[in-house]
């Protein structure tokens, strides 16, 4: 069965086709295959390392930086940080988030 993801949120789901929109941040999201999401596969699709902003306080996630004081390494896509992480500045959840456009 395939394996859809996100390209907002990061949200993966099992499905034969993608919905309209995602169960997971409510939005019309494209979602990418994400079935042979294994590095040595040779897969080409898009892989974004999209930064995203707290909308409580305006903390900007950058991936290539990631929150290794909070447990997150370097080169974390968003789709990755653990749902439980917070914000480091001011502990707002990760759903408080937003892509940056």
């Amino acid at each position: 069965m395939p394996s859809w993801r996100c390209s907002n949120c990061g949200y993966t789901l099992e499905i034969d086709t993608p919905p309209e929109e995602c169960p997971s941040c409510k939005k019309k999201c494209e979602f990418v295959d994400n079935t042979c999401y294994i590095p040595d596969c040779g897969f080409q699709g898009e892989d974004k390392m999209d930064k995203y902003i707290c909308t409580v306080c305006g903390y900007v996630y950058d991936p290539e930086q990631g929150d290794p004081d909070h447990g997150v390494e370097p080169g974390t896509k968003w789709g990755n940080v653990p749902d439980d992480w917070e914000c480091p500045v001011c502990g707002a959840s990760k759903d408080e988030f937003q892509k940056e456009e």
